[in-house]
């Protein structure tokens, strides 16, 4: 597979049998430990922590021009 004049690493992301047969054929690779990496945080509880970032900058925001306008 790497013999080739015209091989492409990445030409390989999009085809994952390619690299799951090249990964079997493979003595050094077949060695290798697998692993599933999965998100810590569910992908909703970043809306939240946005909207509540995004209140509390708006809050100080108005306070800091409340600030301004009387002088302070």
């Amino acid at each position: 597979m790497m013999s080739s004049p015209g091989f492409n690493p990445f030409a390989m992301l999009t085809d994952p049998v390619s690299v799951l047969q090249a990964v079997q054929a493979s003595p050094s690779l077949s060695r290798l430990s697998a692993r599933i990496f999965r998100p810590l945080e569910l992908a909703g509880s970043f809306a939240v922590r946005d909207a509540e970032l995004a209140a509390f900058d708006a809050a100080v925001e108005v306070e800091e021009l409340d600030d301004e306008l009387s002088g302070q």
